[in-house]
């Protein structure tokens, strides 16, 4: 079964207006409704092509948060997991405070 938002390829629409007559033995009625159908033909096309990207966008959208919350979450790991700087006590300080004189 063909998916329907999979956009035609333009060609396969413009085929299927029918190959009667040159245009310029056919009424104006004829043309217009010549025209009328490759326009719809035409649209129906784009129609189906924007149909199929605007959930490819919305699909990659959301597929970036997704991935964007899992390095925020690697990152809050290795963070927390990360050796932490020393704390200074008063009498690290003294010491510092005093080594110059030695």
């Amino acid at each position: 079964m063909r998916n329907l938002l999979e956009p035609e390829p333009l060609k396969v629409c413009l085929l299927a207006v029918p190959a009667r007559l040159p245009p310029e033995n056919l009424e104006v009625s004829e043309q217009i409704w010549l025209i009328l159908r490759v326009i719809i033909l035409v649209d129906a096309f784009l129609f189906k092509t924007f149909l199929a990207v605007v959930p490819s966008i919305l699909r990659s959208r959301v597929a970036i948060e997704l991935e964007n919350l899992a390095v925020r979450h690697q990152i809050g790991g290795l963070q927390r997991s990360a050796a932490k700087p020393a704390k200074l006590t008063s009498g690290d300080l003294l010491d510092v405070s005093l080594s110059p004189l030695a």
